[in-house]
């Protein structure tokens, strides 16, 4: 078998457990990314363009912020490291996992036109990040997968209880 081949095979075939740390369930990640949204939301309400935006580099960000953990994260208790040295993310490694999630509130945000692709492209990149998650074992979302990164329950946390 040759090496693409293996790191393709590799993504759907994880443990629960990677090097200490256990991955974050799928309802732990559902809550934590509709706090995220919440907050999003809060900014958007603010009723300007700054507000709006403020909002969208958050999204775009969030999962750099505090060492791996946007706000929802941090509530949740889970946190995002990037793969293989599984180190907390950064800003980068954000920005490419949460690219799909923040064109799908973009579409959301624009009148008509955005609309229409919103219940189009969105709800289909909303069904394949969902299904992703469901037949992973990892729990992996295309985010996941395109920016090689683990969401794991929050070890600082976890040792605490």
């Amino acid at each position: 078998m040759s090496k693409e081949h293996s790191e393709s095979t590799d993504v759907l075939e994880m443990d629960d457990a990677i090097n200490g740390y256990t991955r974050a369930d799928l309802l732990s990640r559902i809550l934590a990314r509709a706090i995220d949204l919440l907050f999003f939301g809060f900014f958007a309400c603010l009723g300007s363009v700054v507000g709006v935006m403020a909002g969208l580099l958050y999204l775009a960000i969030a999962d750099g912020l505090m060492n791996g953990r946007s706000l929802g994260k941090k509530i949740i208790r889970i946190q995002v490291l990037s793969e293989p040295e599984l180190v907390p993310v950064g800003f980068k490694g954000s920005i490419i996992r949460n690219a799909t999630i923040f064109v799908i509130v973009l579409f959301a945000i624009v009148p008509i036109i955005g609309w229409i692709l919103f219940f189009t492209l969105g709800l289909v990149i909303i069904a394949v990040e969902i299904y992703l998650m469901v037949v992973d074992t990892g729990h992996r979302r295309a985010g996941d997968i395109m920016a090689r990164t683990v969401v794991v329950l929050d070890p600082v946390e976890t040792n605490r209880e």
